[in-house]
């Protein structure tokens, strides 16, 4: 079950090669295209603050969790099945990643002296301290 048994995520055999972005390929348009979405996103975003969306929002919690403290309580979370589930399999999450190479290579910013380095991975483990030392998986219910 997903739940309760450990999630693995497996990376192996992984080449990554990293080169600056060659400038002659940069157009004035894409760089205003660019520009304007950012702006447009900002706008966005600072319209629904202002509007109160996240203003509220914020100070909902804010005081849910001044409430809860005062308290001496963990304020209850409206959890779905999915946010349990999600929750669980992040719980009971190992991740290995073996043999990965990250290669950079410059052959623009000094044309005359070209360079190139790499670092390869050969493993990396990582799992939630409680999965390494039980048999047992955590279970949120």
């Amino acid at each position: 079950s997903l739940g309760t048994s450990p999630v693995l995520l497996e990376l192996e055999g992984l080449y990554v090669r990293v080169r600056p972005l060659e400038l002659d390929s940069v157009t004035p348009e894409m760089v205003g295209q660019r520009r304007r979405a950012t702006k447009r996103k900002r706008l966005e975003l600072l319209q629904r603050f202002v509007e109160g969306e996240i203003a509220a929002k914020v100070e909902q919690e804010w005081l849910a969790s001044l409430a809860a403290a005062e308290a001496g309580k963990v304020p209850a979370k409206n959890e779905g099945m999915i946010d349990r589930l999600v929750a669980a399999a992040v719980a009971n999450m190992k991740v290995s990643i073996r043999n990965v190479h990250v290669r950079y290579e410059d052959l623009t910013t000094v044309p005359e002296h070209p360079f190139s380095f790499g670092v390869t991975l050969e493993s990396l483990l990582v799992e939630n301290a409680s999965v390494a030392s039980d048999a047992d998986f955590s279970q949120k219910s």
